[in-house]
């Protein structure tokens, strides 16, 4: 994440801010995972990536969200991906797109993703098994 290579590079959102030109707000939500770097203009990618001395595929590679998770009992990978400041679980289903909101993105939250996305998709999947279950016991009785 832009954020731990900003960290390790002891470079402050604020420093960065400042000598590229581009507000703190938008810096601090780019680092932070608030903000899509899709959604931002190649011109404010320019100055970020210029201020760094790195390529805009480069920033774009640090600012896109690689999180994932694995559920071991359906076999499933999950990426974790961020859309308008929400945390979102994306996997298939049989062969469908799933999307499930997770929660909003915060300080808080960004510690533990990874254990709230396995949380909602295991949630998704018991609640098919119980309709499944409900619907095999009405055609039981039917």
């Amino acid at each position: 994440m832009l954020k731990d290579y900003l960290a390790e590079r002891k470079i402050s959102m604020y420093s960065l801010a400042a000598n590229s030109g581009v507000p703190y707000s938008t810096v601090n939500d780019l680092a932070n995972g608030r903000i899509e770097i899709q959604n931002c203009r190649a011109g404010v990618l320019k100055k970020i990536a210029d201020e760094l001395s790195i390529s805009m595929d480069a920033l774009y590679d640090l600012c896109e969200s690689n999180l994932s998770v694995y559920l071991e009992e359906e076999k499933i990978p999950v990426a974790i991906r961020v859309k308008n400041k929400t945390y979102y679980a994306e996997f298939y289903d049989n062969n469908i797109p799933v999307s499930l909101e997770i929660c909003a993105v915060n300080r808080d939250t960004a510690y533990f993703i990874h254990s709230l996305a396995k949380w909602t998709v295991e949630d998704y999947f018991e609640q098919k098994e119980w309709e499944a279950a409900n619907a095999l016991l009405a055609h039981a009785k039917g």
